[in-house]
């Protein structure tokens, strides 16, 4: 099935190139306004592991986004929180033991599921779905009524909020997502085996190319440039970096990005 998926997510890009592209582009999840998002109407986070939140395979939460972690649980809670991970949580983690221990570290919970992103649709909606309106008053306040029946109406779906750092996976994923907000943060706090640097160095150029394409399309046909609004949404917070060990082929993927829009 993996072939399968990368078949689908490769004609989903070719035949609609705008899904490759992010909504707000940051440096790290640091950079991230929840409050202002969360006044927006947005009501819910899935967010990812590796990379957005903790370093590669690992469950403990980058010490520098402590403070952004905390605004989000504050702007939404925890239980609005879902941690969607490739790893954690799938088949790859036995017995769920990555997802009960990213549960514990981080006080979100991890999305079970087969399927890999972008295809988790469906589990990430029902997960929302059992959840409470956020406007919903307790239920010891709410008066007991007699149950009338009434029509079945198709359930709106949640406007929520995709982070993560992978245009393949995270990205495409909020596209799929109807109403959704996708962010993508650039900052790579630790790199990850060959395939994986090869891939984001893929999905980078894919995403310079879709970009520069919007841009000249719009020029020929005598527009302005797209307006940024989605800069409300960002913090000016600096990012922590953390030494890099400086190799060929960090120096190419800086290149690369530095051809990209810049985040804020």
């Amino acid at each position: 099935m993996p072939f399968l998926h990368h078949a689908v997510t490769t004609l989903r890009i070719i035949t609609k190139p705008s899904v490759v592209v992010p909504n707000l582009t940051v440096r790290s999840v640091a950079n991230i306004n929840f409050k202002k998002l969360r006044d927006a109407g947005y009501e819910g986070v899935v967010i990812d592991r590796d990379n957005c939140l903790t370093k590669p395979r690992q469950d403990d939460l980058v010490p520098s986004l402590k403070d952004a972690w905390a605004d989000c649980h504050k702007a939404f809670g925890p239980d609005r929180i879902l941690i969607v991970s490739n790893s954690a949580g799938t088949s790859k983690d036995a017995s769920f033991l990555q997802a009960e221990a990213l549960t514990r570290n981080l006080g979100a919970p991890v999305l079970l599921h087969e399927a890999p992103k972008p295809w988790v649709v469906k589990p990430i909606l029902h997960y929302f779905a059992d959840l409470p309106p956020l406007s919903a008053p307790s239920a010891a306040a709410q008066p007991k009524l007699e149950a009338e029946p009434a029509t079945p109406r198709k359930p709106i779906p949640p406007r929520l909020l995709v982070i993560g750092d992978r245009i393949s996976t995270d990205i495409l994923l909020g596209s799929r997502l109807q109403g959704s907000f996708s962010i993508w943060t650039k900052k790579v706090w630790q790199e990850e085996s060959f395939g994986v640097r090869v891939a984001r160095l893929l999905e980078d150029g894919v995403l310079f190319g879709v970009t520069r394409w919007r841009v000249w399309r719009r020029k020929r046909r005598g527009l302005e440039p797209e307006v940024d609004t989605a800069q409300v949404f960002v913090k000016n917070e600096p990012v922590v970096e953390e030494p890099a060990e400086s190799t060929w082929w960090n120096s190419i993927v800086s290149r690369v990005r530095g051809l990209l829009p810049k985040a804020t």
